[in-house]
């Protein structure tokens, strides 16, 4: 069994006894790993567990104290990035300072045991070689549990380098004759290798590749009064503008940086504009000059398209950030005739609130609280990223994670519930992002786990069935997550 071992008791060690325990299995030994807690410490606790449970003949094998790849400084890099998680497992000094938060020590600090010292001892062997040494005992009987975070067992050959054409797979298969097929759906690839690829090795084959590179994890869509197109690339960190006509493999017109030398914004997702062809833009990460980090709203002045490149970054003319503004991991920002800002909050972020809608009055500016927050146990949000208004203001929400459309009514605020909710098997709504209601009032919803976009009459309600569906091999549809007029 190779587990992250905290304890006492917990899932880890739960995890553990249930193998050990039964008559179906014969363990051969615990290898460690650290996971929710650093693997010295867990050593000392599963020792302690093998004699509660009498089980001391099962050996103990100290393993990994790192992980393999993703070090805590590049952990520490991607909060920067992207915001922080909660929870870090050993590395809890990375994660939201939270009242029920384990105080953290340092990877070869023990701390007094409350379930008591053990007596006996770990093997005087690390858990890489134990592993093997078990395998080559017991040819073609041994199952390895790896339920460790990070794991002992080292990779016997590893694919990496220039010439792969690797860029974050996802996924992976094999074929009969032994072929590797990997996905990098960031750019919309598949590279086939040779059985028994490793190194730098050159793809035998490359499927796929996406004609349209500018688009590669680009996220929200704005229009503007001439038609222009407007796409937000929190890759990037950019916004970039395509002609009305843009067809094909079309070069943007413009591109608009985020960061500015005196002003940062991280992962910009969410995008709006007003009349005058203003901006506005959510952020999952804000930085001023020697200032900390909040996720934020940024606008940008309508000239900006015309005067800013990648040379000539232009800072927003008002932004948005602090720790009064419940923002959390904004990803999409609707405007209403008197110009107040209305925020999806899909949460998970370093600070804010999870699950939210948050509302913004039109000269909002620095760490303005918002005029109204929906968020709470009966408001149905989960994991909110689409949102519009009609023009009676009120307020349509496609919630990624509960597969659902939430319909409240203008100037809905608090725990409420919604006016309507769109939800059921019938209405092929799976992983909806984007969302936009046209002049009639129906309502065109991205699907992102299923690549279409399903369409609903005004007034749906319930299980209802869409009106129309688009979807299909011809529509050029994957992975849609924003849709506009």
């Amino acid at each position: 069994i190779d587990q992250d071992g905290a304890g006492p008791g917990g899932t880890d060690q739960m995890a553990m006894m249930i193998l050990l325990q039964s008559s179906q299995t014969d363990v051969l030994g615990l290898t460690m790993v650290t996971g929710d807690a650093w693997e010295p410490e867990e050593v000392q606790h599963t020792l302690r567990m093998l004699e509660l449970i009498h089980r001391t003949d099962v050996p103990v094998v100290p393993g990994a104290i790192f992980p393999l790849v993703r070090t805590q400084e590049e952990t520490k890099l991607r909060q920067q990035l992207y915001g922080s998680s909660s929870y870090y497992g050993a590395w809890s000094d990375l994660a939201l300072a939270e009242k029920n938060r384990k105080q953290y020590h340092g990877p070869y600090v023990v701390p007094k045991l409350v379930e008591g010292p053990p007596s006996t001892k770990p093997l005087q062997e690390d858990a890489a070689h134990f592993l093997v040494r078990q395998v080559q005992a017991h040819p073609h009987e041994v199952t390895i549990y790896a339920a460790g975070a990070t794991g002992n067992a080292a990779p016997t050959a590893t694919i990496q380098g220039s010439n792969t054409g690797l860029v974050e797979p996802g996924a992976i298969a094999r074929d009969a004759r032994g072929q590797l097929y990997v996905v990098s759906g960031l750019v919309g690839r598949i590279t086939v290798f040779a059985g028994g690829a490793k190194g730098n090795a050159t793809p035998t084959a490359t499927v796929g590749a996406d004609p349209r590179p500018s688009f590669v994890g680009d996220w929200g869509i704005a229009r503007d009064p001439a038609g222009n197109l407007y796409v937000t690339s929190p890759g990037n960190n950019t916004v970039k503008v395509y002609g009305a006509m843009a067809n094909g493999p079309a070069t943007p017109m413009a591109m608009i940086p985020t960061v500015s030398p005196t002003h940062q914004t991280g992962y910009p997702s969410g995008i709006a504009l007003d009349a005058s062809g203003n901006l506005y833009v959510t952020n999952s990460q804000y930085r001023a000059a020697g200032g900390c980090c909040y996720p934020s709203i940024t606008v940008f002045a309508s000239a900006t398209s015309q005067t800013a490149d990648s040379s000539h970054p232009v800072d927003p003319v008002r932004t948005i950030t602090g720790s009064n503004t419940g923002l959390n991991a904004p990803v999409a920002i609707a405007r209403d005739g008197a110009g107040n800002l209305y925020v999806a909050n899909r949460g998970g972020s370093c600070c804010g609130i999870d699950n939210s809608i948050t509302v913004y009055a039109a000269d909002a500016n620095g760490n303005a609280p918002p005029m109204a927050t929906i968020a709470g146990t009966q408001t149905g949000l989960n994991a909110p990223s689409g949102l519009a208004l009609d023009p009676q203001r009120s307020i349509y929400v496609a919630n990624t994670g509960g597969n659902s459309i939430t319909i409240y009514a203008p100037g809905t605020s608090g725990n409420a519930s919604p006016l309507t909710t769109i939800a059921g098997a019938s209405t092929g709504l799976n992983g909806p992002t984007g969302i936009a209601l046209d002049a009639g009032g129906n309502l065109y919803v991205a699907n992102t786990l299923t690549n279409s976009i399903t369409v609903y009459a005004p007034g749906a309600r319930g299980n209802a069935t869409p009106v129309a569906t688009i979807s299909g091999g011809h529509t050029g549809l994957n992975g849609p997550v924003g849709v506009t007029f």
